[in-house]
């Protein structure tokens, strides 16, 4: 199943702008809350939960060197711009469940990996501290097998080596595409509606209080600047929360050139990416080692990409 994306704040007059839109405030911060909250009850919300573990120990293994290196990078960025480094979580599980098909009961087993980034903002003019967290969830992996089947058959080698002949349906993908980039639209004007609307208040409110009396302008004309930056930045974190959402449902990534500040969209499943110095050639890498410089096109050079959060 293709993954989630969503976004949890403690900014109050954020969480008022998404309950005016209906959308529920819920904070997950593991790939098992995920499951439990989100995943299980939306495909089988009859569902009886069995069991919740981590992943087998080479998936924990490899999320915890992905998460050394994305925090590496995070701390490198933060220092460069002088600002507080980003939370960071790289979470996997998986849920055992059980519930019935056709008459039949079935044992299901659901993986999941979920990545975050909180940022804290500092309090300002009439609203306290906050912090605004961006989560994913990777692709969720589904195996189920009648009543009794499912432990058997994940040891079989038939299910240890499924990996390698997986492939990807073009059509699908591109459907997929389609529809997350709809859904990105409605939200984006559901989105803009909503600001319009408390603009509106926020003007008729501002007219009644000048009504009131000349002695109360000033004071007046400070709250009005203050709620319209706060209306901004409420409307900057949903368009960029809408905008990583866009990224993340196409496991793409904003990346940065340090030498030339120039930014590049590209595939997140890889850890390191380099580009040449001509920018026409990227290199894309999981492998930590690697150094393109003086092995790949000699008479180039090569510069890594930096992630933009």
């Amino acid at each position: 199943m293709p993954g989630m994306a969503w976004h949890y704040t403690t900014n109050i007059s954020k969480q008022q702008v998404w309950l005016a839109m209906k959308c529920p405030v819920v904070e997950i911060q593991t790939a098992a809350d995920f499951l439990i909250a989100i995943a299980v009850p939306m495909m089988h919300p009859n569902a009886k939960i069995l069991s919740v573990g981590p992943l087998l120990p080479a998936g924990t293994a490899a999320l915890a060197q992905q998460l050394a290196s994305a925090r590496q990078q995070n701390a490198a960025m933060a220092a460069r711009y002088g600002q507080p480094p980003q939370k960071l979580v790289l979470d996997g599980a998986r849920i055992w469940i059980e519930y019935t098909s056709n008459g039949h009961v079935v044992d299901e087993m659901i993986t999941s990996v979920i990545d975050c980034t909180e940022a804290h903002f500092n309090a300002m003019f009439n609203q306290p501290a906050f912090s605004d967290r961006n989560c994913t969830s990777r692709s969720e992996f589904i195996t189920r097998a009648p009543k009794g089947q499912l432990d058997a058959y994940m040891k079989s080698p038939g299910y240890t080596n499924i990996q390698s002949t997986l492939h990807m349906n073009p059509a699908w993908q591109q459907k997929l595409q389609a529809d997350q980039q709809a859904e990105f639209d409605a939200a984006q004007a559901a989105s803009d509606k909503a600001f319009q609307d408390m603009m509106r208040t926020g003007k008729l409110a501002g007219d009644k209080r000048i009504m009131d009396g000349k002695a109360f302008q000033a004071q007046q004309k400070a709250g009005t600047d203050a709620a319209m930056a706060r209306d901004r930045e409420t409307q900057q974190g949903i368009d960029n929360a809408a905008h990583q959402t866009a990224l993340y449902s196409a496991d793409r990534g904003d990346f940065v050139n340090p030498s030339t500040g120039q930014k590049i969209e590209a595939s997140n499943m890889y850890n390191h990416q380099w580009i040449s110095t001509d920018g026409n050639s990227l290199i894309q890498t999981n492998d930590h080692t690697l150094d393109p410089n003086g092995r790949v096109q000699i008479d180039q050079s090569w510069t890594e990409l930096v992630p933009t959060h």
